[in-house]
């Protein structure tokens, strides 16, 4: 009774943190200012700590999107879900036309991801259906709603997964849904520069993705599977593994 109280406790603070800026929470700390997002985190700390330890719910996140811009829209996803005592559970999205507002793409994001060549829609034989890869296009609420269920509570892993976070989050607030990922995101390159570097070994800078994955002997996506969301998902799930086998 008393873990639950304490739990109702934060999460009141939290809920008045956010309403009233000028709240003084029920410890008797003054909020701190110095992020926008810190009590939000500070919160979600506590709630973890609260919880007692727990397996933790890995999602291996990537997508394919119209440009690199803020307002960006993302247009391929693809995730892998790691839960312990599972097998790894990949969920892949394409998503409709109508929701990509193409007219405010880049044209260099829409090649490099390979769109106009892999959407099915923008072949009118195939009627939304790619029988090379048997995925469905999907409305873009459909496929975050499923999204908000799967990453709920998870941390997401990625190369540079804020990109894919962000545009994620962003969608999904505009869908009037909500992402609850732990505000943690594992960066797998990052921890390849840290594995190497306890051994002793340089990275120059900038470095270059393949070749840190090639120094964990993980070969990089090539052919079909490169710059595709379940591509570099399932490159990402090599990295990880090959970095944590190593400890």
């Amino acid at each position: 009774m008393r873990r639950l109280r304490r739990l109702w406790v934060v999460v009141r603070d939290l809920a008045y943190k956010i309403t009233a800026p000028n709240y003084v929470p029920s410890h008797g700390r003054t909020p701190h200012e110095a992020h926008p997002h810190q009590a939000e985190h500070q919160a979600q700390d506590q709630l973890e700590e609260l919880k007692g330890p727990a397996m933790t719910k890995l999602v291996f996140l990537d997508t394919e999107t119209t440009s690199l811009r803020p307002d960006r829209r993302a247009w391929e996803i693809a995730a892998i879900v790691r839960e312990p005592g599972q097998e790894d559970r990949e969920h892949q999205w394409l998503i409709d036309l109508a929701d990509l507002d193409r007219g405010n793409a880049d044209p260099l994001s829409l090649r490099i991801g390979g769109f106009h060549a892999r959407h099915p829609q923008l072949d009118p034989s195939t009627y939304g259906w790619d029988d090379s890869l048997g995925i469905r296009v999907v409305r873009e609420a459909f496929a975050l709603r499923e999204l908000e269920w799967l990453t709920a509570g998870a941390h997401i892993v990625g190369a540079v997964p804020s990109f894919d976070a962000e545009v994620l989050a962003a969608r999904m607030h505009a869908n009037g849904l909500c992402p609850t990922w732990s505000h943690h995101l594992i960066d797998v390159e990052p921890l390849i520069i840290g594995y190497l570097a306890a051994k002793g070994e340089a990275v120059d800078m900038p470095w270059k993705s393949d070749d840190l994955s090639r120094r964990m002997g993980v070969e990089p996506p090539s052919g079909e599977d490169r710059h595709t969301a379940l591509g570099d998902a399932r490159w990402c799930v090599r990295i990880y593994d090959a970095v944590m086998s190593k400890q």
